[in-house]
């Protein structure tokens, strides 16, 4: 019996989603970013009180960077169960 996919979210688009996506083509701005971004991440960086923000591509990017900036390397076992978890939830996900 194949396994029953379990979808987190339906991928819709409505009014203002299809605005910025419109914007966002219409100015080029497609990748690697552009002014959308950077005004999210600073207003993100205002909210929370810090300096900068970095917006990512996907959940693997930010635990990546979170690891990173942590002093994660190869060879140490401190947040691997962070990698675990999301390896668990794709492939029950996709």
């Amino acid at each position: 019996m194949a396994a029953k996919k379990i979808y987190l979210s339906s991928p819709t688009m409505h009014g203002e989603e299809q605005k910025f996506v419109k914007e966002a083509f219409d100015t080029n701005w497609v990748a690697p970013l552009g002014p959308n971004v950077n005004a999210f991440e600073k207003e993100l960086a205002d909210y929370v009180g810090i300096s900068h923000a970095s917006a990512l591509s996907a959940g693997t990017a930010a635990i990546h960077l979170a690891l990173k900036i942590l002093g994660g390397r190869r060879g140490r076992r401190g947040f691997r169960f962070l990698i675990d978890i999301q390896r668990n939830l794709q492939s029950h996900c996709l």
